[in-house]
């Protein structure tokens, strides 16, 4: 009877420590996928520099087209082309493009950066945006919903809002 009690104490440790080597094995294969995606982010989007984030105040994401997840941006980091850009709660970020326009986000905002027919387009999907155009001649679009609007004027400024509910 005491050599069954010591083997099922052994089996029992043993299966103990195969589970906490496989869950260090798990975390170590998480974080390094973590550090290899951003890394393959930065080097395949090489050559579709779109706008750069020039200031950022708490949690501001981004979403490639083609990733599965959302990464924290940084202040100076390059933008590409068909990137979703996140605001959380409380937070805000200013993106500047090629022309010297920009654009501020406001808190719990979405938006899209696409380039339609050479326009650099800003599909708000929710939340806030203030953009200051540099020039007459800015390929900055603004869409939300279906209407699309180009500013075009000297040192215009505009503010949009949209609601979840599409308002």
């Amino acid at each position: 009877m005491k050599l069954r009690e010591s083997s099922n104490l052994w089996d029992i440790f043993l299966i103990g420590i195969g589970v906490s080597i496989g869950a260090i094995g798990l975390l170590f294969v998480y974080f390094d996928f973590g550090r290899v995606l951003k890394n393959n982010l930065d080097d395949s989007s090489k050559g579709n520099e779109f706008a750069k984030i020039v200031q950022k105040q708490n949690t501001v994401k981004r979403k490639p087209f083609d990733m599965p997840i959302w990464s924290e941006l940084e202040d100076a980091e390059t933008l590409y082309e068909s990137d979703k850009i996140f605001t959380e709660k409380e937070s805000k970020a200013v993106i500047q493009f090629k022309d010297g326009s920009a654009i501020s986000i406001g808190g719990n905002s979405l938006l899209v950066l696409q380039r339609k027919d050479n326009l650099a387009e800003i599909d708000l999907k929710k939340g806030t945006l203030f953009a200051k155009v540099k020039n007459n001649n800015s390929n900055i679009q603004i869409k939300v919903g279906d209407v699309k609007t180009q500013i075009k004027s000297h040192n215009p400024q505009l503010q949009i809002k949209k609601k979840t509910d599409g308002s």
